[in-house]
């Protein structure tokens, strides 16, 4: 099945990818694409086998990306380790999608992978260890998109929604840890609490979390520089 690797500006993204050919020394690596529509939609387009995966740039690949269950979905989406919380999560995790499956083609919805196709599984296991912890920005950005999804409409307005409010609880519990930019995540919660306290019903303002450009913007308005 084709790999392709998708980075934007993570700051360990090219560590990433040597890790990807190591495994995989025939993937594709898609970079500095806006939209993370339009960047997965260039994947399923370019993909030359009836199923394709990608890896997100903050993503290090820990073992050969190998699936050998039944493929009676669109969209098998595994979980990755969290650097700060030292548990499994969706966030960043690969994806195994099938080509063509792809019927939510932009972010009207706010998040892309979750509406993408019409039928998805969750697999309880990993391949990658998500690295977003590397500088303060991707560690506050990655808290912040996360959190303001968690806390508004978003994700709550989704039908059988679950566990936001453990999700948001474990955010907000990175200042007790001592992981590397534990802090930044922290950080991250408080902001987009904030943010979401006056976007809540305005999905323009909330969509803006998927603007990188946006993202750095902000996070300098608030707190200096990236």
């Amino acid at each position: 099945m084709d790999v392709f690797f998708i980075s934007f500006k993570e700051t360990n993204c090219e560590h990433n990818w040597e890790r990807v050919k190591c495994y995989h020394p025939n993937s594709i690596r898609l970079h500095g694409i806006t939209g993370i529509d339009k960047v997965h939609l260039l994947c399923d387009q370019l993909s030359s086998t009836d199923y394709f995966w990608t890896i997100d740039g903050d993503n290090l690949l820990l073992k050969k990306l190998d699936y050998t269950d039944s493929l009676d979905v669109d969209l098998i989406m595994f979980k990755a380790l969290d650097p700060i919380h030292k548990n499994l999560t969706l966030l960043g995790g690969v994806k195994l999608w099938k080509k063509g499956s792809i019927i939510n083609k932009d972010m009207s919805k706010g998040d892309f992978s979750l509406n993408a196709t019409k039928s998805k599984r969750v697999v309880e296991d990993h391949f990658t260890e998500t690295c977003y912890n590397v500088s303060a920005f991707d560690t506050w950005k990655t808290s912040f998109r996360h959190c303001v999804k968690l806390a508004s409409v978003i994700f709550r307005n989704r039908p059988n929604a679950k566990n936001i409010d453990t999700y948001l609880e474990q955010w907000k519990s990175s200042i007790t840890s001592d992981a590397n930019y534990a802090q930044w995540a922290y950080q991250g919660y408080i902001d987009a609490i904030e943010y979401v306290s006056q976007f809540d019903n305005n999905l323009e303002e909330l969509y803006k979390i998927n603007n990188y450009i946006w993202l750095e913007h902000h996070f300098g308005q608030l707190h200096g520089s990236p």
